[in-house]
């Protein structure tokens, strides 16, 4: 079975995808964390990034995709385009 891990700021999710998922491995805290497991990924999906508020997060985790990317890897970048009724900061003005 290959390795799946999961980061998320809020600690209710990690608890539950633990329960669901308790083979993969999940960490609390931002898409900066990344770099501090010490893995490389074949594929890192993003969804993030219109709810990050802060560009210069945003081009933090950007920039440094490409060093926790494997060789031959692929980013799948999805994010919310239209209005979310459930997030009042989208879309960001």
């Amino acid at each position: 079975m290959p390795y799946l891990y999961g980061i998320d700021l809020l600690q209710d999710r990690i608890e539950k995808s633990k329960k669901i998922y308790p083979s993969y491995k999940f960490f609390l805290g931002d898409a900066a964390l990344m770099q501090s497991i010490g893995v490389m990924f074949d594929v890192i999906i993003m969804t993030v990034f219109s709810s990050i508020l802060c560009d210069g997060m945003v081009y933090d985790i950007v920039d440094n995709l490409d060093s926790v990317l494997s060789p031959g890897g692929m980013i799948l970048w999805y994010d919310i385009r239209y209005p979310s009724p459930s997030n009042r900061n989208y879309p960001r003005p």
